[in-house]
């Protein structure tokens, strides 16, 4: 695989193109795997893999993953700085999702309806995983079609 992304730098936000390798997709994805591979990067590996998890909007998991393992400490600052900071605002959106979740639990009570999360909201509430610095912006959920109505009427 090899390719050509535009992405924001973690210097200073310019909009900038690198290009994609096969050894920077393998680096990510073990690094996904097993954070502790990564502590020994140089400045230009960093900029690529941070480029490349920018992109594909998973340098949140990456985030999460790498202070579980209690890594952030020792990377670079400007590194550790950019994960921290994906860290909190995927922290932030958990809490905004938990918050829709716990009035979608009353309103369904009220409404005696069993609503179904699906998607980012379902990893987060469940605490998967795959959910671990996600950016979920709403709750999806699914509703027999004879109970919407209730639903909504108590929304």
């Amino acid at each position: 695989m090899h390719g050509e992304v535009n992405a924001n730098s973690i210097n200073g936000g310019n909009s900038e193109s690198v290009f994609v390798t096969s050894h920077a997709v393998k680096a990510l994805a073990e690094g996904l795997r097993d954070p502790r591979g990564l502590v020994n990067f140089g400045p230009r590996e960093w900029d690529r893999l941070l480029l490349l998890g920018d992109h594909l909007q998973i340098l949140g998991l990456l985030g999460v993953s790498l202070e579980r393992a209690s890594l952030l400490d020792v990377l670079p600052a400007r590194v550790s700085s950019r994960f921290l900071q994906q860290v909190q605002h995927a922290d932030l959106a958990k809490r905004n999702v938990d918050f829709e979740i716990l009035h979608l639990r009353h309103v369904a009570e009220r409404a005696n309806v069993q609503p179904v999360l699906l998607k980012g909201a379902a990893y987060l509430a469940c605490g998967a995983r795959c959910g671990w610095g996600r950016v979920t912006r709403d709750v999806d959920i699914l509703v027999a079609e004879n109970e919407i109505d209730g639903l909504v009427s108590e929304m």
